[in-house]
């Protein structure tokens, strides 16, 4: 595998992670909101704030989830096996 491909790699795997991040959000925004733990901030504090965060990581795993091949193409330029041979050139 080329660095290219580890980059890529890497992108969509830092996009899984970041799913899993936003499921650990709204899991404890829905554990808080059904009463089954106490809210553990001083003061009362509101809970919706986590859905805050979930929004955002949802945003950003779609980023580098959807959008892999963009992102790697714009760090590293175009994909010399993509580029397609116009006719008459010859390689």
């Amino acid at each position: 595998m080329t660095p290219r491909d580890w980059f890529a790699l890497g992108v969509r795997l830092f996009g899984v992670w970041m799913l899993i991040r936003a499921a650990a959000y709204i899991a404890s925004f829905v554990d808080l909101k059904l009463g089954l733990t106490p809210i553990p901030f001083s003061g009362g504090g509101n809970p919706t704030g986590y859905l805050l965060y979930a929004t955002f990581d949802l945003a950003l795993a779609a980023l580098f989830l959807l959008w892999t091949r963009k992102l790697v193409n714009w760090t590293y330029g175009e994909d010399p096996a993509n580029k397609a041979v116009a006719p008459g050139d010859s390689e």
